[in-house]
């Protein structure tokens, strides 16, 4: 992209560079561009227990337009100890959620095919993931849990 003038030509220059470069920035945060979310080991938590989610088994991706927020994630061969009621994974930078929102998470809970649930409350930093909809507790293992996904949340940045 340049800049051009009443008669089609080119304005060359340090603010055609500068403009060309905005511009693409904008245009990409218009068009929504997927980006990788940082692992850290603290943001997957259980209600009692631990899970554990070792970080090239946990693809997470998010995309941002305004305050929609989609997240998207594939956490394989987890580990949970105890009997938690739920496990929770903390959303990435800091966001808050603006709005309640639930859905369906494919999982296995230690080996075994079921159809869980996702939760995540106003107010919260973090999503919430349940073995079936009838909140069963999920089952300790080895390196048999998985939690898979796409979700849209309503999100703000905790300083706002």
């Amino acid at each position: 992209m340049s800049l051009i003038a009443d008669f089609g030509e080119v304005l060359p220059g340090p603010a055609s560079d500068k403009l060309s470069a905005m511009v693409t920035r904008i245009q990409a945060g218009m068009r929504g561009q997927w980006n990788p979310v940082a692992y850290r080991v603290d943001r997957f938590t259980a209600s009692a227990g631990s899970w554990l989610v070792k970080e090239n088994l946990a693809p997470t991706r998010q995309m941002r337009l305004g305050s929609t927020m989609w997240l998207s994630f594939d956490l394989t061969e987890t580990t949970v100890t105890d009997a938690p009621d739920y496990l929770q994974m903390a959303l990435p930078d800091g966001l808050t959620l603006v709005a309640s929102a639930k859905g369906p998470a494919v999982a296995l809970d230690n080996g075994t095919p079921v159809m869980g649930v996702w939760r995540g409350v106003a107010g919260d930093t973090f999503l919430r993931f349940y073995a079936d909809a009838a909140l069963t507790p999920w089952s300790a293992s080895t390196g048999a849990t998985a939690v898979a996904a796409q979700v849209v949340l309503e999100v703000r940045t905790s300083s706002r």
